[in-house]
């Protein structure tokens, strides 16, 4: 009797198991192209808030090159970026979030302590209090909802749209995901929506997979041997909405009917243990992208100074660091090992109180044979640019030369690349200018450093862990120029532009 019971079940899940293969459908190569644009958009999350704002980030940005960014947001640390604007050629407003590295989010979703919590009911009015998500990926949705409803009613006004979609890759497909139950809450009845999720972790419970396939239009694509897509587990609780497309080693993308198909054409079947995953799979390529690639290009750019090149930059660092000697003693070029190390430099005028205005020189250095502009740094006041502008003057004529550096550290730095900007306006066109600062914050947005990439000769050197160039934040509007020269560990590396 148990026997035959045995091959009663058997029986059945071998004919469960051919209904599961039978209903699996390969998608057509139209239908996969269909998904590019969409990809570009998932990889263009990965891209800083200035540069989508801006729609600069390279390869992503191009491949739609006719979109329109309205806002964006987030520091790609504390909060994942994003952006929202409208793509006049798929007529759709999009919704993008930031993914993160495998093995960043592995951690995230495998933690046995992982806790399934209800949504925010101020957020998700109505919500049915059975449903639950991951509550890791509902306070990262939760950190930008508010401005990404925002940012999609401007669009959906400016451009007149009625269809909103959300992409994402990794945890920006999770957050993604809620926001694609979030957002029809609070906006008008005949929008429509659809979201599109890449390498997506599983983000809730049973009830809450039951409420996206009622109220959703979701195409989760995962790739190959990826492991996100396997956890968290199921055995905590978690379950995936329907919509999974499964790209196979052979390349075929195979769409999966249900909620976590078993069968082994689909991410479940394929990787049935975390262990049988390869992280290496979950940035792709999808259809020939993989996700934030332009950043990996950038990455495999980065090229070391050789130690003459570095060499090179002593004599300006010493002027950088004698700005902070007062007026009294650049003018006589008494102060200490600062000045010592550039003994046969002729000052010309120096300013400045410490105070209100920071101290500044300019004088003329006859070996390296170019005036120098060095400032301590504060912001700058009309009083003293104008001042600089006329001892620069008098340092060019004086010693017949035609070449101008400008250096500065810290505040100074910022100083002296505004003075890279102004002086050109004013002296005659033959002058060649370079800047050279260290500890550099940021001093403007992207149509500034857009401005001195095109005009200016900038090279802005930072040190290991030092956190003011990285202010003010890039989500707030700001964005360094290109020229960066990185030290880690003692080597010196030339960051290409993102």
């Amino acid at each position: 009797m148990a026997s035959l019971l045995a091959i009663a079940l058997l029986a059945i899940t071998a004919v469960s198991a051919l209904t599961v293969r039978q209903s699996i459908t390969p998608l057509s190569t139209s239908q996969i192209d269909y998904f590019t644009p969409y990809t570009y958009l998932a990889s263009a999350g990965y891209c800083t808030a200035a540069q989508t704002l801006a729609w600069n980030c390279g390869t992503n940005c191009k491949a739609n090159s006719d979109f329109k960014p309205v806002a964006s947001g987030g520091d790609g640390s504390d909060v994942q970026y994003w952006y929202v604007g409208y793509s006049p050629s798929l007529d759709t407003v999009i919704v993008a979030h930031q993914g993160t590295d495998p093995a960043e989010i592995l951690p995230l979703i495998t933690d046995g302590d992982i806790v399934l919590t209800n949504l925010d009911p101020s957020l998700f009015p109505g919500i049915s209090s059975d449903i639950e998500v991951h509550s890791g990926f509902k306070n990262a949705q939760a950190s930008t909802a508010t401005a990404v409803l925002s940012a999609v009613q401007t669009a959906m006004s400016k451009y007149e749209s009625t269809d909103v979609t959300m992409v994402g890759h990794s945890l920006g497909a999770a957050i993604s995901l809620l926001d694609s139950v979030y957002l029809p809450l609070h906006l008008p009845a005949g929008t429509s929506f659809k979201t599109i999720g890449y390498g997506l972790p599983r983000v809730g419970n049973q009830a809450f997979a039951d409420y996206v396939d009622a109220h959703l239009h979701l195409t989760h694509i995962n790739n190959e041997e990826d492991p996100i897509p396997t956890c968290p587990g199921m055995f905590l609780g978690f379950v995936h909405p329907a919509g999974e497309v499964h790209i196979q080693d052979s390349g075929e993308w195979s769409a999966c009917p249900g909620q976590d198909n078993p069968s082994t054409q689909c991410i479940v079947g394929d990787v049935p243990y975390i262990w049988d995953g390869d992280e290496s799979d979950h940035n792709g390529p999808y259809n020939g992208i993989e996700m934030g690639s332009e950043l990996v290009t950038a990455q495999q750019n980065i090229t070391f100074l050789t130690t003459s090149q570095i060499d090179f930059f002593t004599p300006y660092t010493w002027y950088a660091s004698t700005a902070y000697c007062a007026p009294q003693q650049t003018a006589i070029w008494n102060c200490g090992a600062n000045c010592d190390a550039n003994p046969h430099f002729n000052p010309v005028a120096s300013g400045g109180d410490g105070i209100e205005v920071q101290y500044w020189y300019v004088g003329y250095d006859p070996i390296l044979q170019t005036v120098i502009v060095a400032h301590q740094g504060t912001i700058v006041n009309n009083v003293s640019a104008k001042e600089v502008l006329a001892a620069v003057e008098r340092t060019m004529s004086q010693y017949n030369c035609t070449s101008v550096t400008i250096v500065g550290h810290s505040l100074g730095g910022a100083i002296a690349l505004i003075d890279s900007v102004y002086l050109p306006l004013w002296l005659p066109q033959d002058i060649s200018f370079t800047t050279i600062t260290y500890g550099l914050p940021r001093v403007g947005n992207p149509a500034f450093a857009a401005y001195v990439d095109a005009h200016t000769n900038l090279t802005h050197v930072n040190n290991k862990y030092d956190p003011v160039p990285t202010v003010p934040p890039q989500f707030t509007g700001y964005a360094h120029p290109n020229g960066e020269v990185h030290i880690e560990e003692g080597d010196w590396a030339v960051c290409p532009d993102v």
